[in-house]
């Protein structure tokens, strides 16, 4: 029950950052964008766009989720490149999918940028977890020096 309890705010978190998106887009280009022109226009309502791509934001967040799941300390670097694999395999076929990108080859802009975004927020959880690692030790130590 725990691990759904944290699939349901993985989802949750996921929706946001995809609607805080677009909603950054929106304020970027002067008027409300809920998708792109294309795909809404694929789909027999506004609406059924919305949820779509509103389940599919939410899939960021589980993707995320379950594959940090699988990351051990014993090998960072090995579990961050498959995480990141399978980040960059769902954002790929979801833009696809959602009309992001007009072809594959028009994939190479959004993953350069991805794959920085994705560089930034595993440096600050680094540097956090580092950073709560160092604490720990310090009071460790100041437990066996008494």
């Amino acid at each position: 029950m725990k691990k759904f309890f944290k699939y349901i705010i993985s989802f949750v978190i996921g929706v946001g950052i995809g609607n805080l998106i677009e909603l950054f887009i929106s304020m970027l280009l002067g008027k409300l964008m809920v998708g792109v022109p294309e795909f809404v226009n694929s789909q027999s309502s506004l609406l059924n766009a919305k949820i779509i791509e509103t389940i599919l934001y939410g899939g960021f967040g589980i993707v995320a989720n379950f594959l940090g799941g699988k990351i051990t300390y014993e090998n960072l670097s090995k579990n961050t490149i498959i995480h990141f694999l399978g980040m960059v395999i769902y954002f790929s076929i979801t833009g696809l999918y959602l009309k992001w990108f007009a072809s594959i080859s028009s994939l190479i802009i959004p993953l350069v940028s991805f794959t920085l975004i994705y560089a930034l927020i595993w440096y600050i959880i680094y540097r956090t977890e580092k950073m709560e690692v160092q604490k720990i030790n310090k009071k460790l130590n100041e437990i066996n020096k008494e």
